[in-house]
């Protein structure tokens, strides 16, 4: 049906737990690319924070602080295994609707989380109480130190202590950094998978 209307890119959303659904797609073409996952916020653990860095949230005037981070991650999208050409979309307003945390170093923005109140998948637009991770990253330097860690472990705890249940994040599953990052905190309860067919067939 999808060719026969022209359509030749295809994507479809399954539930994660559902691998004889995932092996089927597999076989008919398709591959995986994105996740979603979700986590209840019930106990936040308390690790080890990396010496000389603070974590706090932005204020409003604030956000300009980030820009280097926002750019940087879609610098990287353009690089391998991604091959994502994204315009780079500008910084939303912190808002009721957004937040922005970081880690510094001597005054310095050194890793940044970006929450939106809603998440781009049905459970995340249907779920109360609920905050939804829009965008992360960490200078190069700094990777390895467990900073984005103790920055996410920090977002955590501030979002329990004003009674958010629940924390959620999308990421691409062809990032193997930020897959096995984000799936160590997070449960997977959905992946995209996504197939282009020869445009050649429309014609033929």
């Amino acid at each position: 049906l999808w060719v026969r209307a022209g359509a030749v890119s295809h994507a479809s959303a399954l539930y994660a737990h559902d691998e004889a659904l995932q092996r089927l797609f597999f076989r008919y073409g398709f591959g995986m690319r994105t996740v979603d996952a979700m986590q209840a916020i019930e106990e936040v653990p308390d690790g080890p924070l990396p010496l000389g860095f603070s974590f706090r949230e932005l204020s409003c005037c604030e956000i300009n602080l980030v820009e280097p981070l926002h750019r940087l991650l879609y610098q990287h999208f353009l690089c391998s295994p991604f091959f994502m050409k994204r315009d780079v979309p500008e910084l939303a307003a912190v808002s009721e609707r957004s937040r922005y945390f970081v880690a510094e170093q001597s005054g310095k923005v050194v890793s940044y989380i970006k929450l939106a109140a809603e998440g781009e998948t049905f459970i995340a637009r249907r779920a109360h109480a609920y905050w939804h991770i829009d965008g992360a990253c960490t200078l190069e330097d700094y990777r390895g130190q467990g900073i984005g860690s103790a920055l996410l472990s920090y977002v955590l705890h501030v979002l329990r202590t004003e009674g958010t249940t629940r924390a959620g994040v999308d990421f691409e599953s062809i990032n193997p950094v930020a897959a096995r990052f984000w799936q160590h905190y997070f449960t997977p309860y959905t992946c995209g998978v996504v197939r282009r067919i020869d445009e050649r067939i429309v014609e033929a």
